[in-house]
């Protein structure tokens, strides 16, 4: 059977299509998580034993990426990165240690880095899925979404399953055409072995999707199969939240975002309690919330600049932080010059009361008709302050049809 994603984005072969709103944690590897957890000690003393063996050094990096992909932890990345880089030094001819140095800069939001990693190992073997994903995934966080069509394409037709079909679904959604993501996402679940890390993520992926399109049952339905499949992955009563915020149900929210703090503490989570919290008129909390954020900004900025975008979008709604969130959005299109970054920095513009020029980056944010809620809940507030008011009108209604709640109950930077 054959996928394919060109002439009017049809599919032969499969009854699916393509999706998603953000950059999904598909699996790059196959290694289930459990394993890599049991035998790491083995792989250690083996290390120990012949320190220069390339093909240890290449599954312990890999392990510690899984594992870091499950509960972030810079001691893993650290690690991973020693091991990657002995890797190259014995083996800089093997396609393997330049496919994980192209991973590991993924994971750093280095993504021009991750692209000539991936080049690189693309010059000294033949295409992998493994290659091919993650060029796909650097292609699309550059916005370079024709290139990574045609990737995602040749990943399609070499190596159909989960890893092709997450990031075909990403693209699909990018593209405007959310049912047809949700289509192809859940042949991604499908494809994905059982009890999985990797199938519990792609079950998230579907419940994002469901939630953009207005299915909530749906939605809460693969979320908590994301759960049963692979306990403890903070981001399930994360998306949970989500779906409660879009049904208004704020309590139940906070109490499922703060069940996510408990397992991960993130800007990303910390960021959703600052706002649940604000729209529950609890003041006090919420400014001890916001005092987190600042002090990760902070950290973040001094460190490794991968919250930059969550960081932006915070500023641009604190008082006197617009002219800080457009500094941090035009640091993030320099590095990732998606469709998301100019939409965090339309959004910074337009809270400094740069109406034009907001306008101006929104129109690139909208380029490939994405029908994202929130993306359109700034489109509209934009273009209804630059007099545009029929197409503000369409806008917020396409937004508030999918998720009534995107707009939010608080006024902005109220705390």
């Amino acid at each position: 059977m054959s996928t394919h994603l060109k002439n009017g984005w049809c599919m032969v072969g499969w009854q699916a299509a393509l999706c998603a709103a953000c950059w999904f944690a598909a699996a790059v590897s196959a290694a289930p998580v459990p394993s890599a957890e049991r035998t790491l000690g083995q792989l250690q003393a083996r290390l120990t034993k012949q320190p220069n063996d390339v093909a240890t050094l290449h599954r312990l990096a890999e392990a510690m990426l899984v594992r870091a992909r499950i509960k972030p932890d810079a001691r893993d990345t650290a690690q991973a990165d020693a091991w990657i880089k002995r890797a190259l030094r014995l083996a800089p001819d093997q396609a393997k240690s330049w496919e994980l140095q192209a991973w590991h800069e993924m994971n750093l939001h280095r993504f021009r880095e991750a692209l000539s990693a991936i080049e690189r190992a693309q010059k000294i073997a033949l295409l992998s899925a493994v290659s091919l994903g993650l060029q796909a995934d650097a292609l699309v966080e550059l916005g370079r979404y024709d290139e990574a069509l045609a990737v995602t394409q040749s990943l399609l037709d070499r190596t159909p399953g989960l890893p092709a079909y997450s990031r075909a679904a990403h693209l699909r959604f990018l593209h405007g055409d959310t049912e047809g993501a949700i289509e192809l996402m859940q042949s991604a679940v499908r494809a994905g072995r059982p009890r999985t890390e990797e199938t519990a993520w792609a079950l998230l992926q579907l419940s994002g999707l469901y939630l953009q399109h207005g299915q909530f049952t749906q939605a809460e339905n693969a979320a908590v199969s994301a759960n049963e499949t692979f306990p403890g992955l903070a981001a399930s009563p994360a998306q949970l939240g989500r779906i409660r915020i879009a049904q208004g149900r704020f309590d139940e929210a906070l109490v499922l975002y703060r069940q996510a703090a408990a397992l991960q503490i993130n800007p990303e989570n910390t960021l959703a309690l600052y706002d649940l919290l604000q729209r529950l008129n609890r003041p006090l909390e919420a400014k001890r919330q916001a005092a987190l954020l600042d002090a990760m900004a902070r950290l973040d900025e001094k460190d490794t600049g991968l919250n930059r975008r969550l960081f932006a979008t915070y500023f641009a709604d604190r008082p006197g932080g617009a002219a800080q969130a457009e500094r941090l959005a035009r640091m993030e299109m320099r590095s990732r010059p998606d469709i998301y970054s100019e939409d965090a920095l339309a959004w910074a513009l337009y809270r400094q009361g740069k109406i034009e020029e907001a306008a101006q980056q929104m129109e690139q944010a909208l380029k490939l008709g994405t029908l994202d809620a929130g993306l359109q809940y700034h489109a509209a507030t934009i273009f209804s302050a630059v007099g545009q008011r029929s197409r503000a009108d369409a806008l917020m209604q396409s937004a508030l049809q999918r998720n009534p709640h995107v707009v939010p109950l608080f006024k902005a930077g109220s705390s």
